[in-house]
């Protein structure tokens, strides 16, 4: 059970923090339509007593004051007016025990899923109100206007954060775009900027945080309140996602142009840019996330604007504020249940009798024909490629790439890796998007013709013959009614409109490279360097187990659609379908069980997991350097 600071408890409080009170009224958001007289809470003070009382009007009066309101909608806490025997009034925050347990459970969520944000080691109620109370006094010693800290109370199981109550102020989620002018926007901006050049971020910006008011010329200036959840000393993230939530609240009330208009006149273009990537409901708070989502028009004009102010061949460093999202939880779980898959369905005592009779010097030649690969996809990559870029580097991207796959389905991570490494090199995103579609294209294609060439070389059908009759008609009955489908002009339209883009992207790639021979024949002998290395790989894995007998098209052909059927399940690397997959491949073929497993796992740590220290150290190596 909770013990919150009520009635006595409270007064006293409030009178630990220095302040005498005669009143105090509990603030609420009166705007409520269920009945909000009955959420009226007022307490009277005399004697030293506390003594309910019926002054409604008074609590009508504190609670209809907009920064009042804004104070109680902000941080979720309570909120209450208090009056001392001057008749000045103070803002009373509590702070309460309950909801620091869940305040606390939160903040580590948001911090163990958000970059950018640091780990804290507030752990209670006293920690959390001091922390407050040293981001109140540093935001007024940075000169931003925010109301000032008097005193701090305890009692029961409730802190009392105690503040001066600037009057005439006015939340901007209060007021119409009209009543906010050009200058006051602006000078929103002056205030965020002055907490940042100080090293603080807000971490919390609403549409109760930003309030407006007269200053003594007249004119409206801008006060930011809710410190609480702050940094003092502030990542760079961190005070680009202020930025990022700032201008969602701008653009909600007075629109994407204006509010990016007034951020230019007071920030610089190389700031405001890259929080494009930023405006996403990860990054606002839980109080500003469905109004994002119910106004996503406003976002992707604030967005489109922001993309408009950088030049389109200049390419822009985009933060990535998370960590990971519900898609890598799934991934998770799926390769929890991959791996529950592998060690469920294989004999492993067989297996391990396998493994020990094993050639370890054939493993080691595994592995380095494995390596061969990396050559071949650069080579195919650079050859398609316009232009020079450095070969060392396409290799390290190559191999980077095997750290991706560890995290990523099928090829995805390495494809992001490429795509990345080009942009970085200054090419184009559209060129770097067909470069790299073409280079994925003539893997696959010649693929398929070093399988068919190898069978009809060598004469051997060797796995071919082992596919049953049944499956090769249901592949033609595929085939034949995916080519009446097509005939159906709905259906032709909507597969055109998916893959048009990318066939447009890449047909001008495939003109230009049939016009320049030498880059066709480096790119094709590159993708066949690509797939005849993991093919020399798998034999030499075969080989360690003594199955050096198995025809060339066999390997070929069980390798193939084993890595093209694994791959396909939704796990990183097809891990547990490829090695079902194969598998099943070596078993349809003639190899035992036991071997065919032991094989198949052992070629995937070879091919797989031995080769992500190396992705490792080939990633932090281009990062250093600016390549990725």
């Amino acid at each position: 059970t909770t013990d919150r600071a009520t009635g006595d408890a409270l007064v006293h409080g409030i009178r630990s923090a220095g302040l005498k009170p005669t009143r105090i009224v509990r603030v609420r958001d009166i705007s409520d339509p269920e009945n909000p007289t009955e959420r009226l809470d007022v307490s009277a003070i005399r004697d030293g007593t506390y003594k309910p009382s019926e002054a409604a009007a008074q609590a009508e009066e504190s609670s209809s004051d907009s920064i009042s309101r804004a104070l109680e909608r902000q941080g979720g806490n309570r909120v209450y007016a208090v009056y001392d025997a001057a008749g000045d009034r103070w803002d009373a925050i509590v702070l309460d025990g309950d909801r620091q347990v869940l305040g606390f459970l939160q903040a580590t969520w948001r911090t163990l899923r958000l970059r950018g944000v640091e780990r804290r080691s507030v752990v209670s109620l006293r920690q959390a109100a001091e922390r407050a109370a040293l981001l109140g006094y540093a935001a007024q010693a940075a000169g931003v206007r925010t109301p000032k800290l008097v005193g701090i109370g305890e009692a029961a199981d409730s802190m009392m954060l105690l503040q001066s109550h600037p009057r005439g102020l006015r939340a901007i989620e209060d007021m119409r775009a009209s009543e906010i002018s050009d200058q006051a926007l602006e000078d929103v901006w002056r205030q965020l900027d002055c907490a940042h050049r100080s090293g603080l971020a807000h971490r919390d910006i609403t549409n109760s945080s930003v309030l407006f008011g007269k200053g003594e010329d007249g004119q409206q200036e801008v006060w930011l309140i809710g410190w609480e959840d702050g940094d003092v000393a502030s990542s760079e993230l961190a005070r680009s996602m202020d930025l990022a939530q700032m201008l969602a609240v701008l653009a909600l009330k007075v629109g994407a142009e204006r509010a990016v208009a007034t951020a230019r006149k007071v920030l610089p273009d190389t700031v405001l840019t890259p929080l494009a990537g930023l405006l996403q409901p990860v990054v606002f708070p839980s109080a500003m996330r469905e109004l994002t989502r119910a106004n996503r028009e406003i976002i992707e004009a604030t967005r489109q604007e922001l993309a408009e102010l950088a030049p389109s061949e200049l390419t822009t460093v985009v933060f990535q504020p998370v960590r990971f999202g519900w898609r890598t939880v799934v991934i998770a779980l799926m390769v929890l249940f991959a791996i529950w898959a592998v060690f469920t369905r294989f004999n492993f005592d067989q297996m391990l009798q396998a493994v020990q009779q094993a050639d370890p010097w054939w493993m080691v030649a595994s592995f380095v024909l494995s390596l061969t690969s990396y050559v071949g996809a650069a080579m195919a990559l650079v050859g398609f490629l316009p232009g020079r870029i450095s070969f060392r580097k396409a290799v390290l991207s190559q191999v980077a790439g095997s750290f991706t796959a560890i995290t990523t389905p099928g090829n995805v991570g390495p494809i992001a890796i490429s795509l990345r490494f080009l942009n970085r090199q200054g090419v184009r995103t559209s060129l770097s998007a067909a470069t790299v579609a073409l280079s994925q294209l003539a893997l696959f294609v010649t693929t398929m013709l070093i399988v068919i060439g190898i069978t009809i070389a060598t004469g051997q059908t060797g796995a071919l013959s082992y596919l049953p009759t049944t499956a090769i008609v249901v592949v033609l009955c595929v085939v034949g009614a995916s080519g009446l489908l097509l005939l159906i002009p709905q259906l032709r339209n909507w597969l055109w409109a998916k893959a048009g883009p990318t066939l447009r992207q890449v047909w001008p790639r495939v003109v230009w490279v049939l016009g320049r021979p030498k880059r066709l024949i480096f790119a094709l002998v590159g993708t066949s360097i690509w797939f005849g290395g993991f093919v020399a790989a798998f034999w030499a894995a075969l080989v360690s187990f003594g199955l050096d007998d198995l025809p060339l098209s066999s390997l070929a052909l069980v390798y193939l659609l084993g890595n093209t059927a694994g791959s396909a399940a939704p796990t990183p690397g097809g891990l547990g379908g490829v090695e079902i997959a194969l598998t099943a491949g070596l078993r349809a073929v003639g190899v035992a069980t036991a071997t065919a497993a032991s094989a198949a796992v052992l070629f995937r740590a070879i091919t797989y997991w031995a080769r992500v220290p190396l992705g490792w150290v080939a990633f932090r190596h281009l990062q250093k350097h600016g390549d990725l």
